[in-house]
């Protein structure tokens, strides 16, 4: 994985983004649906973040309560992880 444990936790997460939507991803504001994210690239982020991360208790549903970066950064913040 070229996500590193160093970077923060909106890097991880904007690296998964990127990955998945195959783009830059420079609009903290948006959501992964409003730049073009799709049920299917939602299913393959969730499966390569658990197959790369120490992620838990995230699970899928977390995506849609928490849709943006920053919001989603937070949340796993609430959990625990960095």
């Amino acid at each position: 994985s070229i996500i590193s444990e160093n970077n923060s936790i909106q890097d991880k997460i904007r690296c998964y983004w990127e990955q998945a939507l195959n783009m830059k991803v420079n609009d903290k504001d948006k959501t992964f649906f409003e730049l073009g994210g799709n049920s299917i690239l939602l299913t393959k982020m969730y499966k390569a973040i658990h197959e790369e991360q120490n992620w838990e208790k995230l699970r899928m549903v977390d995506f849609f309560k928490y849709p943006t970066i920053d919001s989603f950064a937070e949340y796993l913040k609430t959990l625990g992880y960095s």
